[in-house]
């Protein structure tokens, strides 16, 4: 409302991965601003999907998907928060309203190695958090679960608890 906030985005999440449409929305003073660069991004994405996605929005289909979206992601995250619940001596949450992914602080005493390895053994893949913050000394890890089928929730969960808790 107070023409201050830069809105940076891509529609590769809430649509698909190889979309590759990203949108910036400006306060109208920059946007002026942005008209008259020169030195701009050029448009690499083709036009044909650029309509395509378009006339997904105008429909009112984005909106639509993106609630039926939210509804799944939801379910998934209540489903790997209870099981985790038992744990939360072990494990701390934190960002899990963030959309499809939270951060998993580990408070048992494994070390980074530790928990890397069990996951290894796991077949599960987690991010340190230290990638995202070179200063991030904890047992940190970022966690995704928008592309976990709900078919391998529960594994996955199970192999997240079989890693990083006593």
């Amino acid at each position: 409302t107070k023409d201050k906030v830069i809105y940076i985005s891509t529609f590769s999440k809430s649509l698909f991965p190889s979309c590759r449409i990203a949108y910036l929305v400006l306060p109208k003073k920059l946007l002026a601003q942005y008209e008259h660069l020169k030195n701009k991004e050029g448009n690499t994405v083709p036009a044909h999907l650029q309509k395509i996605v378009a006339n997904f929005m105008e429909s009112g289909s984005f909106e639509r998907h993106l609630n039926k979206m939210r509804k799944v992601y939801s379910r998934k995250l209540k489903f790997i928060l209870e099981k985790l619940k038992p744990y939360e001596d072990q494990l701390q949450i934190d960002g899990a309203l963030a959309g499809m992914h939270f951060t998993l602080t580990v408070k048992n005493g494994y070390s980074m190695d530790q928990c890397l390895k069990n996951a290894a053994n796991n077949q599960l893949k987690i991010l340190p958090f230290y990638h995202y913050d070179k200063n991030q000394t904890s047992v940190k890890f970022i966690l995704g679960f928008g592309g976990i089928p709900f078919s391998k929730l529960n594994d996955h969960t199970n192999a997240l608890i079989n890693s990083l808790c006593l």
